[in-house]
């Protein structure tokens, strides 16, 4: 037998040892289980050409390890893996081989794998979203059946809700020069060159200059400068070095050297804050943007937290030394975003400097009656909900962040490039074609034509991957933007805690117990590293509150709202009860056994946190609605108000039903969880399309 048919014998052993599949219930599931152990035998013990036989293996185990049906055995072969591209067209090749006698059960092992990918989608249970805190019914209804129907306005630390109301642009005028009127240019410069700087005021050409001889004397040099200032209110002065001779050149300021130098001022401040209002793009997404039409870094603009993409959302800005009529000129270019509510400030904006977001949101399709709705409202009015990462943290596709971000964690840099590069349902074309070369050929720079008009993280990645060493991933991930790789690593974290919240809860109930952690304060998450882009004016905050810890004393004065679980890091403390146990069980069975969250590459580093396990809702009101029309816009964003769009008059009965809400939350608490609580069912956009009614 050759080498390589040993080779693919030694796998197909290894996945029939190996490959199982817990939970499968449905009787089609159990036959797919049968056929799939049938064909990789009959695969084991036929001699085929070992390319291909190597590449469904590869999928094979691939696609049992990212199952989390993993085993030693099989993880210890680190085999390459092809795109789902490469696997269809080895299953045509196969399907045209008269004379290749394991054509079948090889089409039917890649049929599985395929049926398999198509049926496997990420489902809360998967992110350790699994309790509720009553036990009504709920009721039926559809979240984001249109983004509009989701409408988001961040609250400033000020505890202002944030609106998009005005366009106008800071008066400059207003910030008058620090020159003292009056300084007299006689005996400061000759009569000659005092006659040129008048004809150069009159002079039509306003590119023309004056040079003015000067001597060492910095203190002359100044004194003549601010004559400059003072008498020439137009002009712009500046010492400059010609032939081995000093000269103090003058000139016309240009419109932007003025607008910067009344601007940016230390009095004012160095920063423009502004509100960006958004539809249907991420908070990065429109930054980029942005950016890109400004011909700037992404890393000049700061803001307090990301909002949703699929919604209309409003919150502040702040860009360093970007002028407000150039952002106000961006929304003749736009689409879907516009800016406005300009102002000069010396603060920038850090992550974290919000007290929460305000919601309204539409249910449509809803199904239940009034008595149900207003149960399950004054539910979540009274007892809030489980205050659990949603969906949109792990992502929408089948492999989601967390594992990426286990894999940064662990130190498997290979195994990170993988996931994130790995083709998925549902990327756009040139995404997925990117994803198939890279897999197929492992070629970052054919890869990255395919991306060379559009920006992502795939695009980034692949960049790095093309500039750096093969053996030099590190470098490479690095590509990534910090708060997009700090995003996979936050995703782990959030992972162990909705596992960890979901076993407290089962276990000990909606009640404080001797042991746990309390933060009596309005703050319900407090990160100690929070998201923040390395640009040198942004320090990090340590001062993080300390949490009381539980004592059969002190057990009386705390109730659920006040218990707080860590996400785990170098930097907290954790319960002094078994809950400890269960963070550690986890990291054992992820294979970060005794990890301190401190990496030897320190963009992975994690102090960690506290987060409250329960959150009520401010501000909450609700109303069942009427509609015919599911194209038509039941609430309202900033910019339909400023355009003054009307609302279609109230039905008082009609052919869907839905229900508007509007709630306040805190920082970082999700509203598709408390939207779990009262409809008891699945939150993920896939299943939410499946409920569309048109």
């Amino acid at each position: 037998m050759s080498e390589e048919e040993c080779f693919k014998k030694k796998i197909c052993n290894e996945i029939v040892a190996n490959l199982t599949f817990e939970g499968l219930e449905s009787q089609e599931e159990s036959m797919m289980k049968c056929e799939m152990e049938d064909s990789a035998k009959s695969f084991s013990s036929t001699c085929i050409p070992g390319s291909e036989c190597v590449h469904v293996c590869n999928e094979l185990v691939t696609d049992a390890l990212l199952l989390k049906q993993e085993s030693p055995a099989l993880d210890s072969l680190n085999l390459e893996i092809v795109s789902s591209e490469t696997r269809r067209g080895n299953k045509r090749k196969l399907e045209g081989s008269s004379n290749n006698p394991v054509d079948e059960n090889l089409s039917k092992i890649i049929l599985h794998i395929e049926q398999k990918d198509r049926m496997k989608a990420l489902e809360e249970k998967d992110v350790g979203i699994t309790e509720f805190i009553s036990d009504l019914g709920g009721f039926s209804g559809t979240i984001k059946q249109r983004y509009s129907d989701f409408i988001v306005n961040e609250i400033d630390s000020e505890g202002q809700t944030v609106h998009l109301t005005d366009f106008s642009v800071p008066n400059s005028a207003k910030s008058c020069s620090d020159v003292p009127e009056g300084i007299a240019l006689i005996g400061l410069v000759s009569e000659e060159n005092l006659a040129n700087l008048h004809n150069l005021r009159k002079a039509k050409d306003k590119l023309g200059e004056v040079l003015l001889p000067v001597d060492c004397d910095k203190e002359l040099r100044g004194k003549l400068h601010m004559a400059i200032k003072s008498n020439f209110p137009d002009f712009d002065s500046n010492t400059i070095d010609r032939d081995g001779a000093k000269f103090i050149q003058v000139r016309f300021r240009t419109k932007t050297d003025s607008a910067r130098q009344t601007l940016w001022k230390k009095s004012t401040g160095n920063y423009c804050k502004f509100v960006l209002y958004k539809e249907n793009k991420d908070t990065l997404e429109a930054i980029n943007i942005i950016s890109k039409f400004l011909r700037v870094s992404p890393k000049v603009f700061t803001f307090a937290g990301t909002k949703d993409r699929r919604a209309k959302t409003t919150q502040e800005v702040t860009a360093y030394r970007i002028e407000p009529s150039r952002l106000k000129q961006l929304n003749s270019c736009l689409k879907s975003i516009v800016l406005g509510n300009f102002s000069i400030c010396r603060q920038q904006l850090k992550l974290g400097d919000l007290l929460g977001n305000h919601f309204r949101i539409l249910l449509r399709n809803v199904l239940g009656s009034d008595e149900d709705i207003e149960k399950s409202m004054i539910s979540l009015m009274n007892h809030g909900f489980i205050n659990y990462y949603g969906m949109q943290r792990f992502g929408t596709t089948r492999i989601p962040t967390h594992w990426v971000g286990r894999a940064l964690l662990r130190g498997n840099w290979s195994e990170a490039v993988d996931l994130i590069l790995k083709p998925r349902e549902g990327d756009r074309d040139e995404v997925s074609r990117a994803r198939a070369i890279w897999w197929s050929t492992k070629d970052s720079g054919q890869a990255l034509q395919e991306l060379r008009n559009y920006q992502c993280i795939e695009r980034k990645l692949l960049e790095g991957l093309n500039k750096h060493a093969k053996n030099d991933l590190v470098s490479a991930l690095s590509w990534i933007p910090y708060n997009m790789r700090l995003m996979y690593i936050h995703a782990y974290q959030s992972f162990l805690w909705n596992c960890v919240v979901s076993r407290r809860i089962r276990q000990f109930g909606l009640c404080p117990v001797v042991g746990d952690l309390t933060i009596k304060d309005s703050i319900q998450e407090e990160i100690h590293d929070e998201h923040i882009e390395k640009i040198p004016a942004v320090k990090m905050k340590r001062d993080h509150i300390q949490p009381i810890e539980v004592t059969q004393q002190n057990l009386s004065e705390f109730n659920i709202t006040d218990v707080v679980l860590p996400l785990p890091g170098y930097d907290v403390s954790y319960p002094n009860n078994e809950v400890k146990s269960w963070f550690n069980e986890m990291l054992k069975e992820d294979g970060l056994e005794n990890f301190s969250f401190k990496n030897q590459v320190r963009d992975y580093s994690l102090p960690g946190g506290y987060r409250k396990i329960v959150v009520i809702p401010n501000d909450i009101e609700w109303e069942i609605m009427y509609y015919n029309d599911y194209q038509v816009s039941l609430i309202h964003g900033d910019l339909d108000a400023i355009k003054n769009n009307e609302l279609p008059d109230k039905l008082s009965e009609g052919k869907f039903k839905a229900v508007k809400l509007g709630l306040s939350l805190p920082s970082s608490s999700y509203a598709t969880m408390a939207l779990r609580e009262i409809l008891k069912s699945g939150t993920s956009a896939a299943y939410h399309t499946t409920l569309n009614v048109t």
